[in-house]
């Protein structure tokens, strides 16, 4: 039957992989012997990884020739599944502990603000876009808590604090995002994507991307917040106009492969809020998605010490 068929072409490709790491093992097995022998020639460490990885090996192998149908290979595939996850978890859990323990060893506890200065087209009435007066504003920035989202927020703060987003300009502003990236812009929405001058700095600095889509329940993508986008995310961020709750949150990305999994969302814009009216006020081309037809540039940005935000308190150290 087509069901039978199917089970053995599984069996089949299992059989062949796990032979393919059994040869592997013994390889590596026979490459360590040979470094690492004392007197008499015997193994300096008996049961040392070579030979551990065999013995696993050669136990999953032999579970391997246990399955007799479509329902023991479900199984046990599913019970390989569960400790990928159980793995990945605790990788999870790692990464945010480091990434946590970094931030307060570079910018302390918090609460952590940033601002983000930029230089825009000014709307004045009765002219030419082109010939509008450019100014600059700033917006101001309070990151999300270590405690929820440490990987994003130390990104971020990192990514500030190394000058990479000067120079880099907000490319989209559709009606629901405002986006920035390394992006160089040309003229009438003319603009070089992830230009290579600007890209590199992220790239050479290893603060380009997301190492998973980091994402806490307690701060969703409410209007205001910023989110990192794409799959992985970054470096590309985006200032939420609306209430994105919903479509950028858990399951709200259909189109990519993950689609349970959420866009980082890592702090919230408290000051500057009428840049976003000014912007609105650029002219965009609705047929490319939104793209900006005036050069928004961030100029600056910089980490602002607590201490400068009238009524706010520094967070006790997370451990």
């Amino acid at each position: 039957t087509k069901e039978n068929e199917q089970y053995r072409l599984q069996h089949s490709k299992l059989t062949e992989e796990l032979t393919k790491q059994r040869h592997t093992s013994q390889d590596l097995r026979n490459e360590f012997k040979s470094k690492h022998r004392g007197e008499n020639n015997s193994v300096i460490i008996p049961g040392g990884p070579g030979q551990q990885a065999r013995v696993e090996i050669s136990k999953e192998h032999k579970e391997l020739h246990d399955i007799h149908s479509l329902e023991d290979l479900e199984e046990y595939v599913g019970l390989r599944e569960d400790s990928l996850w159980d793995k990945i978890d605790l990788l999870v859990e790692r990464i945010e502990r480091e990434g946590r323990r970094e931030a307060v060893e570079w910018f302390g506890p918090g609460p952590h603000f940033v601002e983000i200065e930029i230089e825009y087209p000014q709307f004045t009435i009765d002219t030419d876009p082109e010939s509008w007066p450019r100014v600059r504003g700033v917006f101001t920035v309070e990151m999300a808590p270590l405690s929820l989202m440490p990987v994003a927020v130390n990104l971020f703060l990192q990514q500030v604090h190394h000058k990479l987003w000067n120079g880099c300009s907000f490319v989209i502003n559709a009606m629901h995002i405002l986006q920035a990236g390394p992006h160089q812009y040309g003229k009438n929405g003319d603009y070089n994507a992830n230009w290579e001058p600007l890209n590199r700095r992220f790239q050479e600095a290893k603060l380009d991307k997301m190492p998973f889509q980091e994402y806490h329940e307690e701060f969703p993508h409410v209007q205001l917040t910023l989110g990192y986008a794409g799959r992985p995310g970054g470096p590309d961020f985006y200032i939420n106009k609306i209430d994105n709750s919903v479509n950028h949150g858990p399951g709200g990305q259909g189109h990519h492969d993950l689609h349970e999994e959420a866009d980082p969302c890592f702090g919230k814009i408290i000051k500057g809020m009428e840049l976003l009216g000014e912007i609105n006020r650029i002219p965009v081309d609705h047929e490319k998605g939104g793209i900006l037809l005036g050069s928004v540039m961030i100029v600056d940005s910089r980490i602002v010490a607590a201490q400068e935000q009238p009524g706010v308190q520094q967070r006790e150290e997370v451990p």
